[in-house]
């Protein structure tokens, strides 16, 4: 593949298609999401791409009370870091009012359409 395939912008098209496009090092095998162009762990440059599952364990994750505009009609919610099954952290939306989700709470992804773009979010399990 290309090195310009594995970038920010593919993350996102793939988040359109309901999938976790990330990234993997064919020279260490590093996993990344969102993709790199470059292996942090290694230097290298050749990349292969990989589509993770999106089932993790939350983290660590806090409640927001006092939500920007666009998530008034969600408030109170979460937000977090989750450690998918395959060994890489993301950060996200948690679809929770903070009281059935904590650290070590089982999460799965799914993908909310706004508007003119699609973002990446945790539901419970």
């Amino acid at each position: 593949m290309k090195m310009t395939e594995h970038t920010v912008k593919s993350f996102m098209e793939g988040l359109a298609n309901e999938t976790l496009k990330g990234s993997k090092c064919t020279n260490c095998s590093k996993l990344m999401l969102p993709p790199r162009p470059i292996c942090p762990s290694c230097g290298g440059k050749e990349m292969e791409s990989h589509e993770f599952n999106g089932e993790g364990t939350v983290k660590a994750c806090s409640v927001i009370h006092i939500a920007l505009t666009r998530f008034q009609d969600m408030r109170p919610h979460c937000v977090g870091i989750v450690w998918l099954k395959e060994g890489v952290g993301v950060s996200g939306l948690i679809l929770s009012d903070g009281k059935e989700v904590e650290v070590g709470s089982k999460v799965e992804a799914v993908f909310l359409k706004e508007e003119d773009r699609t973002v990446l979010a945790f539901k419970p399990v």
